[in-house]
C-alpha cells in the first residue's frame, strides 16, 4: 500500500511518548501474562508482528522507521523524575537492547528522543531547557 502510494517508506510512530506500542513494550505499563508480556521479546512481539505485516504487503526492502524513547523520566505512571533518577520506565540500557532487535526484525533507521506523556517536560522540552538534555 506505500510503496503503491508512492510513499519512500513508513515511520511507524510507535516506541515512544507512551503510545499504544509503547505501552506493551514499557514494562510498566504491561501487565500481560501472555505471549505479549513478561520478557523484553514478548513485549515486543506487537512491534515485531506489525513490522512484518508491513514488510509483507510493501516488501523486504521497504524502508520502516520506528521512533524509540531512550528514557522514560519517571518514577511511576503519571510521576515524572526531573532528573531520570529511579527510572520506572526505559532506561537506556534497555533501549540499546531494544534497537539491536529492531535491527534484527529489519528497521531501516531509529529516531530518539525521551519522555513520555508523563514527564512532558523531556517529551516536548521549552525553548530554554540546555541542548543535548536528553543525552
Amino acid at each position: 500500500m506505500g510503496r503503491e502510494a508512492g510513499f519512500a517508506g513508513i515511520d511507524l510512530h510507535s516506541l515512544h511518548w507512551g503510545y499504544l506500542l509503547d505501552q506493551f513494550v514499557l514494562s510498566i505499563t504491561n501487565q500481560r501474562t501472555d505471549e505479549y508480556g513478561g520478557s523484553l521479546e514478548n513485549r515486543l512481539r506487537l512491534v515485531r508482528e506489525t513490522v512484518e505485516g508491513i514488510h509483507r504487503e510493501c516488501g523486504e526492502d521497504y524502508p520502516v522507521m520506528v521512533g524509540l524513547g531512550v528514557k522514560s523520566y519517571i518514577k511511576a505512571l503519571n510521576k515524572a523524575s526531573l532528573f531520570g533518577e529511579d527510572e520506572a520506565g526505559r532506561t537506556v540500557e534497555e533501549s540499546v537492547e531494544i534497537a539491536k532487535m529492531l535491527e534484527e526484525m529489519g528497521i531501516a533507521a531509529i529516531m530518539c528522543d525521551t519522555g513520555l506523556y508523563d514527564s512532558f517536560y523531556y517529551a516536548c522540552p521549552p525553548s530554554y531547557m540546555e541542548k543535548g538534555h536528553g543525552l
